[in-house]
């Protein structure tokens, strides 16, 4: 039995019901006490910034003639129309009064409270009604043609809704604590049912050991049906899952006495070969997961070598030297220790910086093969969900294919100048990157085999055949798709579909 605390059946049903309640009460609660109110409050915030807006542009004329008449008209025909305005007033750029929809004058504080400038900008500020605390209003500012001719202030109530939503979160939370309620007593009983023919099959369990294994089928049923919820539930004629377990168990400790002398004999030798093939995998793709990185070294080397004396340059020739040393790092560890499954880190990634990263290991190929990179997208970030290095490691052997697959034509046609097109389309819910090289066609019989684990046709650089089959399980991994096709010119189109990255 493994080691730590022990809680019974019950106390987790309870635990889960308690807090499935808790949690749809607490999102209840908080949709009611804030997000509504956010609704209204922003809704309140344009609505007064519309306004402020809309009567600094009729004020514009009226301002300019010094016609205080018609400004205190669109201050109390504004103010008439709507009984949630507090106040109107209009100012000049200095910030004397110029109309205002008070019965006296304007308050001094109330005037004060904004600084009046030529870089002011529509603005809005919350403040409390000086004669009753509990009253609120949104203060809004707008300049007149950019503070030239003075500003507009609005104020806007608060329409307070405390009262329905404590109203309504009485109601909830007293919901909430009937379904806790009914919950722990729904827990208890079928705990109940659940437990008590569980304990007796993890006795019989404890009784059992496999080097002398003597315990049949109907010994087993027969003690499991004797107990008396079992009984009663025959009783009624209602069968469940409990059943099946019972009488499946029954037939398991059937099963393994007739089974074990012959897993034993199989044990070693399926263990060995189950290693030697895991073994085998992974040392064929060994030169496949160092070449890239080797590759992008090599380039960086270069680069390296050619400008000494640019500090910038070589320092991020350096991160991507020491990045691809650590991916090599990670193939021979995971080669030492072939067994465990590697677990992947996902994180926000920005796919525009990867596929330049990409580029940037790659420069040296694209040089030495004579092919242009032409980059069709203008933005600057596009994030995705998902783990950098291995997205990375996606796009850099889609890059490398396409070159293989130029240089291939260019055997045939010396002078072949060749292009790789990349670009991608975000739109509200997924990511398309599509990678458009000019080079050799994939055969249409073999288009649908690409992706099969050492399948190749490189006749240049021949490959282990494990590249786009590691590529397929990675965006698998990512909840993403990878698919390509001839185009009706001549060369293949590389299209990847990933999620946009969403914050949870």
């Amino acid at each position: 039995m493994k080691s730590g605390i022990t809680i019974p059946l019950f106390w987790k049903f309870a635990i889960a019901i308690v807090c499935t309640v808790s949690i749809f009460g607490i999102i209840n609660l908080y949709f009611t006490n804030y997000a509504v109110y956010d609704l209204y409050e922003n809704e309140l915030k344009r609505h007064g910034n519309t306004t402020a807006i809309s009567i600094a542009e009729r004020s514009i004329n009226p301002i300019i003639y010094n016609d205080v008449v018609s400004l205190n008209n669109i201050v109390s025909s504004q103010k008439d129309i709507d009984s949630t305005y507090a106040y109107i007033f209009i100012t000049n750029k200095t910030g004397d009064i110029l109309a205002h929809s008070f019965d006296h004058i304007v308050p001094v504080e109330l005037k004060n409270l904004r600084s009046y400038s030529s870089k002011i900008d529509l603005a809005t500020q919350k403040i409390t009604d000086k004669n009753n605390q509990e009253t609120i209003i949104w203060d809004i500012i707008a300049p007149i043609l950019d503070g030239e001719y003075g500003y507009v202030r609005v104020g806007l109530y608060e329409r307070n809704f405390s009262s329905s939503i404590k109203k309504t979160s009485e109601i909830f939370i007293l919901m909430i604590g009937m379904f806790v309620i009914l919950g722990i007593i729904g827990a208890l009983f079928f705990a109940s049912i659940i437990t008590k023919p569980i304990k007796i099959i993890s006795s019989i369990s404890k009784n059992i050991e496999l080097g002398t294994l003597d315990v049949q089928k109907d010994d087993v049923e027969l003690t499991l049906l004797n107990t008396e919820l079992v009984k009663w539930k025959n009783f009624l004629n209602i069968n469940d899952e409990i059943d099946v377990l019972i009488t499946s168990f029954g037939e398991m400790v059937s099963r393994l006495k007739n089974t074990y002398d012959e897993l034993k004999k199989t044990e070693k030798s399926l263990l060995h070969s189950e290693k030697m093939a895991s073994l085998g995998t992974l040392s064929a793709g060994l030169a496949h997961e160092i070449n890239n990185p080797i590759a992008g070294v090599k380039n960086c080397i270069r680069r390296l070598k050619e400008t000494p004396d640019n500090v910038s340059q070589n320092n991020s020739y350096l991160e991507l030297m020491e990045d691809a040393v650590l991916r090599v790092e990670l193939v021979v560890g995971g080669l030492l220790n072939f067994s465990k499954k590697p677990k992947l880190s996902f994180s926000r990634v920005n796919l525009v910086d990867i596929i330049e990263n990409v580029l940037l290991l790659t420069e040296f190929q694209f040089d030495k093969s004579n092919i242009s990179v032409l980059k069709k997208y203008k933005n600057k970030a596009v994030y995705i969900s998902g783990s950098a290095n291995q997205l990375e490691q996606v796009i850099l052997n889609i890059i490398l294919n396409s070159i293989d697959a130029i240089d291939e034509k260019r055997v045939a046609d010396k002078s072949f100048k060749g292009k790789i097109t990349i670009n991608f389309t975000p739109n509200h819910s997924r990511v398309i990157l599509t990678i458009i090289n000019n080079g050799e066609k994939i055969p249409e019989e073999y288009i649908h085999e690409i992706f099969d684990p050492f399948f190749t046709m490189k006749k240049i650089r021949q490959g282990t055949g494990l590249g786009l089959a590691v590529c397929y399980n990675i965006m698998e991994q990512h909840n993403s798709k990878i698919s390509c096709k001839n185009l009706e010119s001549d060369g293949v189109i590389n299209s990847l579909e990933f999620p946009v990255y969403r914050v949870s």
